[in-house]
């Protein structure tokens, strides 16, 4: 059995980073960075994309001379035995390592190897259980072998998280190493590095790490968020989801459908490529899913999405009076509700809320922009049949929503903050990083928000909590679009320095180590 010896390190202040597929550029920038500051970097790809790809950041990596593994290793392990998972090894592991999320929790964390809750299944072939454990546990000894070589004084990635940041967060936290992701503050273009990042969910919200320092009244990132508290307009706007906040034409749907095909057809030319070299066997995995499966998967996409805009699949509201509950639906896999929480499904959150809600109160179930054409019928179906649920379309404003409601429930999205800037009553179940600047908190506080949401009947509730929330982190938060992260020819518009600078500033501290000494007790 594999035991982190912290004892013995092949590299000097090593520091072990985690990218997942299109973030891989941002985190070589980083790895650069700290190198220059004396660290010793090292990086793991973790995506099944990688296995036998060469990517142009691992070209980046080898140019410069920075260590690196793909989960090549892994995979090579895993088809030499594939249908014999070591069961004794994976309950060790859990029992040394899972700080505070079990192995099959883990496992629920990826959309590749965990199929049941997610909706591109036809990328990847549907593993046999046996299969899933093996490949799981292949990697999980991977990362391990990982952590013994670097012996790293902090783990670090940015946001989007699946299985292998997943494990090595849990990793991390059970040795009393320090673990940080780079996440959007949601207000505004600002982000920060944040240490609760993959934790899980918790009884109540962890101590704020984040201490009380001088806070800059006239900031830009405390006026943005009070902006907002006084107009309810938006928060910060993510480019993704700009084209969804309003109904797309039909020639916009034709046009996305024919670059999606020409990308493909692209891809079918690159696979001949490869078969006339006689290396297309070094090109799939077992996890590749059918080409022709996918193909027909996206025509369907867009015959759905022709159906949503003249179909009825989404319920008309009632009276404009009648009290009702928020609940945005994220988009799935959501990045960030799998690596804050276990796996929560949204229907149980839904049907939940609604065997507990007082009669008069109906559930606004309000479906994401990103998830037309994806979801099924089947599927909304399953919400529409509860009791007080309207399933009502993604296309309404959800400023304008979140100003009527009597409280807004959710696992982690951003409409439960601005729900608490707006100050409405807040559910939040996922472990949201700013669960300590909203009014209610787990499964276990459901009655009590049901409650104050029967009471106040829309009317605002005390904001100082979220305010006092977003003041501890203003001093750590530094302008930059996230979303430039994700775009390699854009890395010349990121201050990178700024970005390691405060890193660094973080693992010199002790904060959090001290934190994780006091046997928090999770759920």
């Amino acid at each position: 059995m594999e035991i982190i010896d912290n004892d013995k390190s092949e590299l000097d202040r090593g520091i072990l980073l985690l990218a997942y597929e299109s973030d891989g550029d941002a985190i070589v920038e980083v790895a650069l960075k700290l190198r220059r500051k004396g660290f010793t970097p090292f990086i793991i790809f973790g995506a099944e994309l990688s296995i036998y790809q060469n990517l142009t950041w691992h070209d980046r990596c080898r140019e410069h001379e920075i260590p690196f593994s793909t989960l090549r290793d892994a995979y090579d392990e895993y088809k030499s035995n594939k249908y014999n998972p070591d069961h004794n090894w994976l309950r060790f592991f859990e029992e040394q390592y899972c700080y505070s999320k079990s192995f099959n929790e883990l496992i629920m964390t990826d959309p590749i190897i965990f199929r049941a809750h997610h909706n591109r299944s036809p990328y990847y072939k549907n593993l046999k259980p046996v299969q899933i454990y093996r490949w799981a546990e292949c990697q999980t000894r991977l990362i391990l072998r990982v952590f013994r070589k670097v012996n790293p004084v902090a783990v670090a990635c940015i946001e989007r998280s699946y299985f292998v940041k997943n494990v090595a967060a849990q990793i991390a936290l059970s040795q009393k190493i320090p673990a940080f992701s780079l996440i959007r503050s949601r207000i505004g273009k600002y982000c920060f590095w944040h240490p609760y990042f993959g934790l899980g969910g918790l009884k109540k919200p962890l101590p704020e790490y984040f201490g009380q320092k001088e806070v800059q009244e006239d900031s830009e990132f405390l006026q943005e968020a009070k902006g907002f508290s006084d107009s309810g307009q938006a928060l910060y706007a993510a480019p993704s989801l700009e084209g969804g906040r309003r109904k797309p034409g039909i020639l916009k749907l034709v046009i996305d459908y024919l670059r999606t095909e020409y990308r493909a057809v692209r891809g079918l030319l690159k696979h001949l490529q490869n078969w006339m070299k006689g290396s297309l066997n070094r090109w799939s995995t077992d996890f590749s899913g059918s080409y022709l499966k996918v193909r027909v998967w996206h025509f369907l996409r867009i015959l759905r999405s022709f159906s949503s805009k003249i179909s009825k699949i989404y319920d008309i509201l009632p009276g404009q009076n009648e009290p009702f509950i928020l609940v945005p639906l994220h988009v799935l896999p959501e990045s960030s509700t799998l690596t804050l929480g276990p796996e929560y499904y949204e229907l149980n959150l839904v049907r939940k809320l609604s065997e507990r809600i007082p009669p008069g109160i109906n559930i606004y179930v309000k479906e994401n922009p990103g998830m037309i054409s994806l979801r099924t019928k089947k599927e909304i179906a399953l919400f529409r049949e509860l009791p007080n649920v309207y399933f009502v379309s993604p296309y309404l404003d959800t400023s304008n929503m979140l100003n009527k409601a009597a409280g807004v429930m959710g696992i982690s999205g951003t409409a439960l903050l601005e729900g608490a800037l707006l100050g409405k009553p807040v559910l939040a179940v996922g472990s949201p990083e700013f669960a300590s600047g909203i009014s209610h908190y787990t499964y276990n506080e459901l009655d009590d928000f049901l409650s104050c949401c029967q009471k106040n009947k829309g009317k605002k509730v005390r904001i100082e909590k979220v305010f006092g929330y977003l003041e501890r982190i203003s001093s750590e938060v530094f302008p930059l679009d996230f979303h430039l992260l994700f775009q390699p020819h854009k890395n010349s518009d990121i201050d990178y320095s700024t970005l390691t600078n405060r890193l660094m500033h973080l693992i010199k501290q002790d904060r959090l180590i001290n934190i994780l000494n006091e046997d928090i007790k999770l759920s």
